[in-house]
């Protein structure tokens, strides 16, 4: 991630810690399901739903995480895989955050004409924002 601050090998860590979540059993991971019907996104998704009006099965698992912030700890799922690598995790998001995110919404703002901290200053609050590993 040019220009960020970030390191590959930090992206490539990341990547690795996903991954080892995602190669474990299905049944482990089945443990902690996204609970889409109660509009809760934070957890495993497991790919079975077909697309569209079709036969065609979206195979893609992901395991979305919620940003690390207390009132959101509850949301975090309880997978014993994760939870040493927790403040790792948490420590990137916000690296993520500060770095990519925040300029980008910067940017919007200033584009649309906007004040530059009309999309980042709402961001910046404690509210749920996700991050994802998935496979495809």
């Amino acid at each position: 991630m040019e220009n960020t601050g970030i390191t590959d090998e930090e992206v490539v860590r990341h990547h690795s810690i996903g991954q080892a979540f995602l190669d474990q059993p299905l049944e482990y991971k089945r443990s902690y399901p996204c609970d889409f019907k109660n509009g809760n996104f934070f957890g495993f998704r497991e790919g079975f739903r077909l697309m569209g009006n079709t036969n065609v099965k979206d195979n893609s698992e992901a395991l979305c995480l919620p940003k690390i912030t207390p009132s959101m700890a509850h949301e975090f799922p309880r997978f014993d895989l994760l939870e040493p690598f927790k403040p790792e995790i948490e420590a990137f998001q916000r690296k993520i955050h500060e770095r990519v995110l925040t300029p980008l919404l910067k940017l919007f703002a200033l584009f649309l004409e906007l004040p530059e901290d009309y999309f980042a200053g709402v961001s910046t609050s404690d509210p749920a924002c996700c991050t994802c590993t998935d496979t495809t």
